[in-house]
């Protein structure tokens, strides 16, 4: 979900399919990747990597929190171990998830007095 018009679109579909109850859930289960030596990887998909990988999960669960806030929902971000410790030529996943994990926990944060909870 990196495109405006499809994140729209599904707020539309679940905002008149649940009304005012919202939804229960948002998981963001994004992940793509492309491994090799820096130095051999174009900077086009590594912006592609961390579109699908962070900034769509940033944009979708923020179309999301109106919904999450109806039911004290909550959203789950499945993450990559990579997140933690960099793999060998696997630094454009795991800097991604990385990314989303320091959003993860900033949300946490921000997300918690209308009892939304944020899980990774």
């Amino acid at each position: 979900m990196t495109r405006p018009n499809q994140i729209a679109a599904a707020v539309d579909h679940l905002a008149s399919a649940h009304g005012e109850k919202g939804i229960d859930a948002l998981v963001n289960v994004a992940g793509i990747a492309d491994f090799g030596p820096i130095e051999t990887l174009s900077i086009d998909p590594l912006r592609q990597i961390f579109d699908v990988n962070f900034f769509g999960v940033v944009a979708l669960t923020q179309a999301m929190i109106p919904l999450l806030r109806m039911s004290r929902g909550q959203t789950v971000d499945v993450g990559a171990v990579g997140a933690h410790t960099t793999i060998p030529f696997g630094f454009t996943i795991c800097s991604s998830k990385h990314a989303l994990e320091s959003r993860t926990s900033g949300l946490l944060v921000k997300l918690a007095p209308w009892g939304i909870d944020v899980i990774a």
